[in-house]
Parts: structure tokens; sequence; C-alpha cells
């Protein structure tokens, strides 16, 4: 808007930061044309009646809105960044407007999530079939430990100091493997499970173990490949894992292999391989 009030001009920005053309392809084919809502993963790119034509039924959608007043807009960003990459989601239709109309539903921190684990399945959508699946069962069989409880009966959680200390040691690239010590009974497997389940909100790829469910069968790690629902050996899956974003492994139980009362040892020794 241009205003001339004697010899001042007054130029104000009126209008939405659209995402240019070449935004809107880098947000698509970086999920590989998915909705990248979890729950939906519709694809979103076809053909046309015309074969110089493409259907689509995506559409690149603002993390933090294009204007004021719009959902979860952050008037700290500059022009630039609203119509960056980073600010923008590929989602279908539907969901693209979802959305925008219920912002507390969807905050831009739940936004930014979807869009993460949206390109890391992509990423091992691009590895060889019997890897990128090997892979996702990893990280689905991690489901047993992150499920469990966390809190005590009442839905009290106890701060844990040690939490903020663990966070601290993998941040250090020189800490590859940390031990959680404590008596039975004083929350390990809670500690785990929230441990890991906040490192998944983050966007790190979570692969947990509970060496206690272990059947005593597994005498290798092709034994706990099978058991794991893995084709290739397990290592290998978690390197492909790992290529794509951060990875951790978590083993929880490990005390109940090693108690004297478990005359069978060869499950402790293939966890203690693979770590």
């Amino acid at each position: 808007m241009h205003e001339a009030n004697g010899d001042v001009l007054k130029l104000e920005h009126v209008g939405r930061d659209e995402f240019k053309e070449s935004v809107k392809n880098v947000l698509a084919w970086r999920v590989g044309g998915l909705c990248s809502n979890p729950d939906c993963m519709q694809p979103t790119k076809g053909p046309h009646t015309d074969d110089a034509k493409v259907t689509n039924l995506g559409t690149a959608s603002h993390i933090h809105a294009a204007a004021k007043n719009g959902p979860r807009y952050d008037e700290s960003q500059t022009r630039e960044e609203r119509g960056a990459p980073t600010n923008g989601i590929w989602l279908c239709l539907k969901h693209g407007v979802e959305v925008d109309t219920d912002e507390n539903r969807f905050p831009a921190t739940l936004l930014k999530q979807w869009k993460a684990k949206a390109e890391q399945a992509a990423a091992l959508r691009q590895q060889s079939a019997p890897v990128a699946s090997a892979a996702h069962n990893l990280l689905r069989a991690a489901s047993e430990l992150l499920d469990s409880c966390q809190s005590l009966p009442d839905g009290t959680w106890l701060e844990r100091p040690e939490l903020q200390r663990v966070r601290e040691l993998l941040d250090d690239e020189e800490a590859r493997t940390i031990a959680l010590l404590g008596v039975p009974g004083s929350g390990k497997s809670a500690f785990l499970a929230r441990l890991g389940c906040s490192l998944a909100k983050e966007g790190w790829n979570v692969v947990a173990i509970k060496a206690d469910r272990l059947p005593s069968t597994v005498h290798g790690l092709p034994d706990l490949a099978h058991h794991l629902e893995v084709d290739v050996p397990v290592a290998r899956a978690m390197y492909a894992l790992s290529c794509n974003a951060k990875t951790i492994l978590i083993v929880d139980q490990l005390d109940a292999l090693s108690d004297l009362t478990d005359v069978k040892t060869e499950r402790l020794a293939v966890l203690l391989s693979l770590v």
C-alpha cells in the first residue's frame, strides 16, 4: 500500500506470503507425494487424462500462517521465512483444510512432527523393499515399551533429574552406550518409556526391545530378526534408520536376562552383540 502524505511516502505490505511453485514442489516430493498426516498418507499425485498434465490432490499448507489472523501466525517470522520450505507441510486436500480450521487441535509443534516423520518415511522408501520393511517393523515393535505405563496409578509422573542427564549424554557424540542402573521397582521401565516417547516426538527413530519378552528360542541374531519380523540383519535395518534421522536403541529389562536364575544366557549374548 502506498500512501502519499505531503512529502512522506508510506510503504506497507498487504497480503499473504504464499509459497512459490518451486517450494510447493519441494514440499510434495520430499514426502514422495503422500499426505504428511501419519493417519492418512494418501497419495496426492497421479495421472491426468491429458498426457501433459498431472492430477494433484494435495496442498502445501503453512505451518505458521501466511498472513495475520491466520492459523498459527507467528509475527516474529520474516516474509522470506513464511514462504520458505521450512514453514510448509504437504497434505492431502482434506487435511489441508482440517489443520487450518482448528489450530488448537493442530498446533505448529504437531505439524512439524508430522513433517519430520513423513520425510523420514520417504527416505526409508528409497531403500530396498526388504530393508524399508524391516526398518518399519523395528519402529513398530517399539510400541511395546513406549505404550507401557509411565506414571503412578493416580497419573502422577515423578520428575527424574536423570532424564536431563541422559539427554545431555545423547547430545555428546562420544557417548555411544548408556547404562541405566536401579534396583527392581525403581521405575527404570517407566523412565525408558518416557525417554523414548519424548525422543520420538522430536523426530528420533526409537527402536526398543523388552529383553524379558524375548522367547528362549532366541539363540542368535538371526533368531532375533525373526522374532522382530525383520527379513534382514537387525543391525542393517538400524543403520538404514540412522541414515535419515537420529536413532536410538533402548533395551529394557536387560537385568532379567543376567539374573543368576536365568540358566540360558544366549538371549543376553545376542542383545550384547547387537549393542
